[in-house]
């Protein structure tokens, strides 16, 4: 077990518990308006289908670079995506 980790079952925030730099809901709207499919939009950004999946749900987070990937290839802005209490 690394230190950065605190153990199983202790109470402690995880890296999982960190608030998101996306809104997922936005995310999934903005990528079905442009038409795409999770593949599609894995396809053009180069981020595996399955990790496109979990931010759609809220179980992961991604990276200021990754989300700009993102925007890019939905063609929206990373505002777009951010959740309302930071886009704001």
């Amino acid at each position: 077990m690394s230190d950065s980790q605190p153990p199983e079952g202790t109470g402690e925030a995880h890296a999982s518990d960190a608030p998101k730099l996306h809104d997922p809901a936005k995310l999934r709207r903005k990528r079905i308006e442009a038409g795409l499919n999770q593949m599609d939009l894995a396809l053009e950004t180069g981020i595996q289908q399955s990790h496109i999946s979990r931010l759609e749900r809220g179980a992961s987070s991604t990276t200021p670079k990754s989300l700009a990937r993102i925007a890019r290839a939905l063609g929206c802005t990373i505002a777009d995506l951010l959740p309302d209490e930071v886009a704001a």
